[in-house]
């Protein structure tokens, strides 16, 4: 499992999420628009960070995928805080179930792609 001295990977998921989220809502609107390889925009790349999350929370919830709605570039950092809190919310629901683990590697692996290539 993707984890750290300082805490749990449900801790190191909720710190990446912010992390993620508030760089997306400091980054100038041109920028946003901006390449951030292998992805074509840094909006599309927090569109993608923000699908791996939902899709967390999908297969934990034994639910199926689904396509997240095109948004706004401005809204980069909202999508992804929101996909975060919802796969955070469905961990906290299932503490103790210890069957997260590939979903939340998933998701932090995303999450620090994205990341790096802001």
């Amino acid at each position: 499992m993707i984890g750290d001295e300082d805490g749990t990977p449900r801790d190191e998921l909720e710190r990446e999420v912010r992390r993620v989220a508030d760089r997306l809502r400091t980054l100038a609107v041109g920028r946003l628009g901006e390449p951030a390889p292998p992805w074509p925009s840094r909006a599309a790349a927090a569109r993608a960070a923000a699908q791996a999350l939902a899709d967390a929370a999908a297969q934990l919830e034994g639910e199926p995928r689904r396509e997240l709605p095109g948004l706004a570039d401005t809204a980069s950092g909202d999508l992804v805080a929101v996909c975060g809190s919802d796969l955070l919310s469905v961990l906290d629901e299932r503490a103790g179930q210890g069957d997260g683990e590939p979903a939340v590697d998933a998701a932090l692996g995303a999450l620090r792609d994205v990341r790096r290539a802001l």
